[in-house]
């Protein structure tokens, strides 16, 4: 039986359609995951060689993890970007491009420079600010970073 790998290609949570791309993307790997368990199913009555239990563990977690990308687009859909100051920086949470954004009105010393760049925001230079993609996770270490 032959059996497809389902595309790995990318979706930019930027993308405006990204959330009907993962649906469609989940369907196929559901419809994927079916196919290999009815395959394994039918192998074994017939004692023949079975589909790795990898690929199916394989298709469960990318299904998983396209599960939850699904349920943060549909939770900030709709939602206005949110604008508030620490200590005399703004931070911007910009729900359209799903980043955090910081925009500083001082230059930054060399070490909390690094510290940004260890917790892997970027220097976007047509905004003038640091930003980093928005999740959940972002957000707590937000609580976290000392600017």
């Amino acid at each position: 039986m032959n059996f497809k790998m389902v595309s790995s290609k990318p979706i930019l949570i930027t993308d405006k359609n990204a959330l009907e791309k993962y649906k469609i993307r989940l369907e196929k790997i559901e419809n994927e995951r079916e196919r290999v368990k009815q395959y394994n199913k039918k192998a074994m009555k017939e004692k023949r060689k079975l589909i790795l239990h990898k690929k199916v563990d394989n298709l469960r977690n990318g299904a998983l993890y396209i599960k939850k990308k699904i349920k943060f687009l549909e939770s900030k859909k709709g939602l206005k970007n949110k604008e508030y100051k620490i200590n005399n920086v703004l931070v911007v949470e910009n729900y359209k491009e799903n980043k955090l954004e910081f925009h500083l009105k001082e230059q930054l010393t060399f070490k909390i420079i690094k510290e940004l760049n260890h917790k892997n925001f970027e220097w976007d230079k047509y905004k003038n600010c640091w930003s980093i993609d928005l999740n959940t996770d972002t957000l707590k270490n937000l609580k976290i970073l000392k600017l």
